[in-house]
């Protein structure tokens, strides 16, 4: 996303607005809250389980 987003000026967004794009995305595709809190270094370690 970072690379690629917004489409208009990629590049642009922070680590925060970042995270909350991401955030955003999962979870309105269905994908459940984890254990632990979403941040900009456990983004690598996301694991999303087939439906």
């Amino acid at each position: 996303m970072r690379e690629h987003m917004p489409r208009t000026v990629p590049g642009v967004l922070n680590d925060r607005t970042d995270l909350a794009a991401a955030s955003y995305l999962l979870s309105k595709n269905g994908v459940p809250t984890g254990e632990t809190e979403l941040t900009i270094g456990s983004t690598w370690t996301i694991r999303i389980a087939s439906r």
